[in-house]
C-alpha cells in the first residue's frame, strides 16, 4: 500500500481505510514538521497544528476533493 500515488490513498481514506490515512500522514508529517517549525519556532505548536489538519482530513474523509496535489494542498491548509 505504501506504492500508491496520493490521490490512490485519498480514495481509500473516503472508505475509511485507516491504512491509507496512516501511510500519508507518516509520508508527509516531516515535510510538514520543518516547515512549519521554520516559521514559528515552537516543536509543541507545531506538533498541534498538523495533527489538528489530518484530524480535520479524516473527519472531512468523504467530502473531501482537493483539485491540487496533495501535498500543495496540505501546504496551504
Amino acid at each position: 500500500m505504501k506504492n500508491l500515488t496520493d490521490s490512490q490513498l485519498l480514495e481509500a481514506i473516503k472508505l475509511s481505510n485507516s491504512s491509507a490515512f496512516d501511510i500519508l500522514f507518516d509520508r508527509y508529517w516531516d515535510k510538514l514538521y520543518n516547515i512549519a517549525l521554520s516559521r514559528l519556532n515552537d516543536s509543541d505548536q507545531v506538533q498541534d497544528i498538523i495533527q489538528e489538519l489530518f484530524i480535520k482530513i479524516w473527519e472531512r474523509k468523504e467530502n473531501i476533493n482537493i483539485k491540487i496535489s496533495f501535498e500543495s494542498y496540505l501546504l496551504v491548509h
